[in-house]
């Protein structure tokens, strides 16, 4: 399993919205369009699951 997030296509920094723990990207994918209450194809369209696996660090753990 891996660590995959999501964000707008339209965003150029890039800021992850949520993040997962998934088998695939495509689960990963389906799985952010089912909170979204989107059909995968939708979801496609707004956001984008990034192919390379970066790694997400919560901003809490950041000011340790």
């Amino acid at each position: 399993m891996k660590i995959y997030y999501y964000h707008s296509r339209i965003d150029a920094n890039k800021e992850p919205l949520s993040k997962t723990m998934a088998a695939s990207r495509y689960n990963a994918a389906k799985y952010f369009a089912e909170r979204k209450q989107l059909s995968l194809k939708s979801f496609l369209l707004i956001y984008q699951v990034p192919k390379k696996n970066c790694v997400y660090e919560d901003s809490r753990n950041l000011n340790k």
